[in-house]
């Protein structure tokens, strides 16, 4: 695959961000796709009230070039009646049966907040922490 030149803006505005940022933005990407299972970005940004869809976007490209997240190969309609790929995250753990109920409850569109991580996604956290 080739290599996407990114913008000289676009890389200013990572390199602004700080690491404890990008790891909040990315520790919230881990516990949305651990709820919804799979996820677009635009659904990930509605599930997380996030008023950037882009800042999301922009996240899940840097977890997916890590090998954080994977595309399922699957697209989705976005509002806007545009194709968007899908995304799920790599080396999922064993689903509680608390996360099993909050993955059908996200899916069927109730909005639930996001909880506090628990002590296994921190093995998602060690894998960032070898980025950041």
């Amino acid at each position: 695959m080739k290599s996407k030149k990114h913008p000289e803006t676009s890389l200013e505005a990572y390199h602004s961000q700080t690491p404890e940022k990008l790891r909040f933005d990315y520790q919230r990407i881990i516990k949305g796709l651990q709820i919804l299972g799979t996820a677009t970005a635009e659904q990930l940004a509605d599930y997380l009230n996030c008023f950037e869809n882009s800042t999301i976007s922009r996240r899940m490209k840097e977890m997916e070039e890590r090998q954080l997240i994977f595309k399922t190969g699957e697209k989705r309609l976005t509002k806007r009646g545009r194709n968007a790929f899908v995304y799920y995250l790599t080396n999922k753990q064993p689903k509680t049966d608390l996360e099993a109920q909050e993955q059908e409850k996200a899916q069927n569109s109730i909005k639930v907040p996001p909880t506090p991580l628990k002590a296994k996604e921190t093995s998602y956290l060690s894998q960032l922490d070898m980025f950041l």
